[in-house]
């Protein structure tokens, strides 16, 4: 009985010891991890221009007005944090330098007292420090920068919709709970869930007794309506919600109205605020809960809210996280020659340039998650910033060059990466005057970071992540991967400016970025995107859409290669297992476009839809709808692989487009003469409950002339269903690029295809042309040139044939001309590497060819100048690509044409 009650009774003082050591440890972490807390801090001397050095702790204790601020040689700086003493601070800039500190608050105990710190200067003032400017928070080399406020609720969505009102109030309920860190007298953004970013709405909370931890009241009037629904499909379509106000606020000292040096033609007010900005080998620089406003100036790069500049891998454990940036005048986060760096829980609203920006190209594993972009206006600072106004005012000229403002400006983005090998989860693109997400690739690194990695590094490396992001009411594009930027000054041979838009850069991933190793394909998974002009836009390699929830775009998605050879050989691109909803009875009106409403637009190819659900796409009277298309006005090939399969249809009066003259959408499909408009081609693959379980067929333009007298096709609206029928290219390349080909089907009888070549307008190849027409397999054709002098050289492959498929040409020349030679050559598609192989055997007539001399042989009939020629695919294509493993097979004749 004794040894039990001792036995309880030292158990209890154990209890008891160990609870009194956990509170005194947990007071002594509170004392460290509490910057305020700390013993021995010293008040900040008085002074215009206060140093601080020498191994001092200081504190600001009360409100404080200096000049400057400079930190280093081991002191450091920190403000009280006491919820009865609001504190304000205003100076011209604050620096850290070389073991100095900066810690307001920290990660364990975060700064929860107001806080209000004024960056002062004017433009037309002199630069306060060279590497920094005016206005400015920043650490430098060696220093280190910690600002941490309370976690609050960054941002959520709408779960009740928001109607136009009058009402004083309304009481909304939210997707998340805020957990009590929205109150009273905070204030939100609404973002718009229409077409027009102008319909965001800010409102301020009111106290609200009967409201849960997921709900607030909003003082009203609401203007607009802000969706909190779920459509045909299941497609979410619900308004984002962020917080604004944080305790802890940043900002600039504005003037009333703009001043010159600041670009006063293209504003009226002042866009010259603060900045933030932690440069070089700092050690720490994290940032967590306050609020940015009037911050970033226009009138210079390298000046923005919030800004990480030539950090190399100083990234890795520093952040940028739970930030209110709003009504800012050059960008949101600017990660610059940066890696590892994590970008989370950021509001980005109503700010100039792209919002969250990645800068030079080279910048690699940067985290950016749960980010919140909307109101996303042109900025001055680097051509793709740029509205037309300012492109062609702003633009460097060159022996009076005019800039192409859709070619090379006009491409404000939320989100802006330039290299793919980040990863990018759970943001939302929530309105922009151009796109939301833009993935684009520098040849090589640009600015300050040039050398730091080799060409091709961009556009050739895997994607880090794209997964469960939202992009919508973006005026032109929710998500685009493609182009790149001009990496030279402008000059007399170019005088595009340094950084406009390209589009001489095409992505395709490969393991190591070496095109001889696998490819990589770069999946964007679980994507949603509402009104958009384009929902998705794709070109490159391998690059698949897989999940997405798409409504209510004018198009969902344009996919695409290249226009004469798909760009990554063997790669295809997909959308696959996606919701595609043309018009949902959510969004009232169309866009003001005049544009069809399109579900998927192929562009040259391979192009695969696969496994999709396609809703609502009513072809009616007012608008021309429809599920499936090509994008119009195409001047490149559609590949004979494009397939759609598997997909189911409900109330779409139009599975498949292929156009109109005239009509509905005339403007939008021009003249529809082009090589590309001519040559569409769908092979279409359905489940069947009959024994063999698939039906195969092909689709082609209801006119395409080489099968205009094929019984074996069969019209349907705009094109024509072809069963049991081999398609595949006839690649002709010819060194001319004045001359036009005619070709005709003589087995068929068909009538004659004119084409005027394959992007024809393409400057990168000024001497040669390309031809590629949709042929049957095993018929003979008869080709004759026009508009110009035959060509003297040509090159003939068949691309995208099955094995053992033949193709026989007779092509005309003019009178005395004569034959040089033929050859057969092996391209390698990765090394470009040209091999000969031997001379193309001569068959001794036209009707003597044989199938099993396999490849090619010819025949010269030098009495009527005409050449027969025989094609043969020998080895099976590789998977999408359009020739074999080993390469494409090409005859190359060589003419004497004389005139």
């Amino acid at each position: 009985m004794t040894k039990k009650f001792t036995d309880g009774y030292l158990n209890q003082l154990i209890v008891l010891a160990s609870v009194l050591v956990s509170s005194l440890a947990d007071y002594a972490i509170d004392d460290v991890l509490c910057p305020s807390m700390r013993r021995g801090l010293v008040p900040l001397p008085p002074g215009p221009e206060v140093h601080l050095s020498d191994n001092v702790a200081y504190i600001i204790d009360g409100n404080t007005s200096v000049t400057s601020i400079t930190i280093t040689n081991g002191a450091s700086l920190t403000v009280l944090d006491d919820h009865r003493r609001p504190i304000f601070l205003s100076l011209r800039y604050l620096l850290v330098g070389e073991n100095g500190t900066l810690q307001i608050g920290s990660e364990s105990c975060p700064h929860r007292a107001y806080l209000d710190i004024e960056l002062r200067g004017r433009a037309d003032e002199p630069v306060d420090h060279p590497g920094f400017g005016h206005k400015f928070i920043g650490a430098d080399s060696g220093g280190s920068i910690e600002i941490h406020g309370p976690w609050k609720l960054a941002w959520t969505y709408l779960s009740t919709t928001i109607k136009p009102t009058d009402s004083a109030y309304v009481i909304v309920t939210l997707k998340d709970s805020h957990r009590g860190t929205w109150r009273a007298g905070d204030r939100i953004v609404v973002a718009s869930s229409d077409y027009d970013m102008e319909h965001a709405e800010e409102f301020d909370l009111m106290p609200c007794h009967e409201c849960c931890d997921d709900q607030i009241k909003i003082r009203g009037p609401a203007r607009f309506t802000h969706l909190a629904v779920t459509v045909t499909g299941g497609v979410r379509l619900a308004a984002e919600v962020g917080i604004l106000t944080r305790n802890i606020k940043i900002h600039g000292r504005m003037e009333t109205k703009c001043y010159e040096p600041n670009k006063c033609r293209f504003f009226d007010y002042d866009t010259f605020g603060g900045h933030i900005m932690a440069a070089h080998e700092i050690r720490v620089a994290r940032f967590e809960g306050f609020e940015l406003y009037d911050m970033g100036q226009q009138l210079r790069i390298a000046r923005y809210p919030m800004h990480y500049h030539m950090t190399d891998d100083g990234g890795y454990g520093n952040y940028a996280r739970q930030l209110s940036i709003h009504h800012c005048f050059s960008r949101c986060v600017t990660v610059h020659s940066t890696n590892g760096v994590l970008v989370e829980d950021v509001v980005g609203y109503d700010t100039l340039g792209h919002c969250f920006f990645l800068e030079d190209g080279n910048e690699r594993d940067n985290r950016l998650n749960h980010n919140l972009g909307l109101v996303t206006r042109p900025g001055t600072l680097l051509p793709s910033d740029r509205d037309e106004r300012m492109c062609l005012n702003l633009t460097a000229a060159i022996n009076g060059y005019v800039p192409d403002a859709d070619e090379e400006c006009k491409s404000i983005s939320t989100f802006w990466i330039p290299h793919p090998a980040n990863y990018l989860t759970n943001n939302s693109a929530a309105g922009s005057l151009g796109y939301g997400f833009f993935f684009l690739f520098h040849r090589v690194p640009t600015g300050p970071s040039a050398g730091s990695l080799p060409p091709f590094h961009s556009e050739r490396s895997p994607l880090g992540s794209f997964v469960g992001n939202l992009a919508h009411t973006n005026l032109l594009f929710g998500f685009f991967i493609d182009r790149g930027v001009k990496v030279d000054p402008p000059s007399a041979e170019d005088p595009r400016d340094f950084l406009a838009l390209i589009d001489l850069e095409r992505y395709q991933p490969h393991v190591d970025r070496n095109l001889s190793l696998p490819r990589v394909p770069a999946i964007i998974l679980d994507f949603t995107g509402y009104t958009n002009y384009v929902g998705v836009f794709v070109r490159g390699g391998d690059v698949w859409i897989h999940n997405a929830m798409l409504s209510d775009n004018d198009v969902a998605v344009q996919m695409s290669s290249a226009p004469s050879l798909p760009y990554d050989q063997g790669s295809h691109q997909e959308v696959k297992n996606s919701v595609i909803v043309g018009r949902s009875s959510a969004i009232e009106g169309w866009s003001e476009r005049d544009v069809p409403n399109v579900g998927v637009e192929i562009r040259d190819g391979p192009v695969v839809i696969d496994s999709n659900q396609f809703y609502n796409f009513p072809d009616d009277s007012q608008r021309r709808s429809y599920a499936i298309g090509f994008y119009p006005q195409n001047s490149g090939q559609n590949s004979p692989a494009n397939a759609v399969k598997f997909n189911e249809y409900f109330d779409v009066d139009k599975i498949l487009f292929f156009g109109e003259i005239g009509g509905r959408s005339g403007s939008y499909f021009g003249s529809y003469d082009l090589d590309g408009d001519l040559t569409q081609i769908v092979k279409l693959v359905e489940l069947t409950g009959g024994r063999h379980g698939i039906w195969q067929r092909h689709a082609v333009r209801l006119d395409y002339p080489l099968i205009s007298n094929d019984v074996s096709c069969v019209a349907h609206d705009t094109y024509k269903l072809c069963q049991g029928k081999c398609f595949g290219q006839l690649y002709v390349n010819v060194t001319s690029r004045d001359v036009k080909m005619a070709i005709e089907d003589v087995t068929s009888r068909s009538e004659q295809l004119i084409l005027e070549g394959v992007d024809r307008n393409d400057k990168q190849h000024p001497t040669t042309l390309q031809f590629q027409p949709v042929l049957t397999a095993n018929h003979k054709y008869r080709i004759s040139w026009l508009c110009g002098a035959a060509p003297g050289s040509v090159n003939f492959s068949l691309h995208n044939f099955a094995i053992d498929s033949f193709v026989q040409l007779e092509i005309r020349y003019p009178p005395r001309t004569a034959l040089v030679n033929a050859e057969l050559y092996l391209l390698d598609q990765i090394s470009g590497t040209v091999t000969h192989l031997h001379s193309l055997p001569m068959s001794p007539s036209p009707f003597a060819f044989r199938r099993s001399w396999r490849e090619a042989q010819y025949f010269w009939d030098e009495a009527s100048c005409l050449l027969y020629l025989w094609l043969q695919t020998t080895w099976m294509p590789d998977g999408y690509n359009y020739c074999a493993k080993d390469g494409c097979l090409f005859v190359n004749v060589v003419l004497d044409v004389t005139y």
